[in-house]
């Protein structure tokens, strides 16, 4: 008797031990599943963001190679780029992505970022003189950020699409930019 009841008690244990391994690995699986679905919609966001600013930067390095626009191209009105979706991912993106990958979006948005402080400083300018023109020396940093920023918005993408399956799909926004469909972008010349 003494043994069948030690085997019922061990069963018991037993069992005990098999429910909380599946309800540990069931939490486990779920947590991974939530982390993933959350990546992915972050990074669908940032596709985007790279999209829209691709438009602009494309439009804007072409104007910067017009001598009738150069001097004056980088204090236009209109919005150039955005970094919203950076902002507002980053943080959890570091916590879910490789530090290789996050890498390459942080120099991707640290070149975006110092290309709008250009921008705003040379709208400051022109705010205060009128007559204000870019000098030659702000103008090559502007063309030397948006090359850099024409390599890495490819290297980002690619990044993204390696990690979303069918984001260009989904994104309708991300392929008229790449198709070159878009309206003119909102810092146009119809719009000085």
């Amino acid at each position: 008797m003494d043994t069948a009841l030690e085997w019922l008690l061990g069963a018991g244990i037993l069992t005990v031990l098999v429910a909380q391994s599946i309800a540990i690995a069931r939490s486990i699986v779920g947590s991974l599943i939530t982390k993933s679905r959350e990546r992915k919609g972050l990074l669908r966001l940032l596709y985007t963001e790279v999209a829209q600013n691709k438009n602009i930067i494309d439009y804007v390095a072409l104007l910067l190679d017009d001598p009738n626009y150069v001097k004056r191209v980088l204090a236009m009105r209109g919005r150039y780029v955005t970094a919203e979706a950076w902002k507002a991912a980053r943080v959890p993106l570091s916590q879910n992505i490789s530090s290789k990958h996050f890498a390459v979006l942080s120099d991707y948005y640290k070149n975006l970022l110092l290309l709008g402080e250009v921008v705003t400083l040379e709208r400051v300018r022109k705010d205060k003189d009128a007559s204000h023109e870019t000098s030659s020396d702000t103008i090559r940093n502007a063309k030397i950020l948006l090359k850099a920023l024409d390599e890495l918005q490819s290297e980002v993408l690619a990044l993204i699409r390696c990690k979303v399956r069918g984001v260009t799909a989904r994104d309708t926004y991300a392929e008229l930019a790449q198709n070159q469909e878009l309206p003119t972008p909102p810092n146009s010349e119809n719009q000085r």
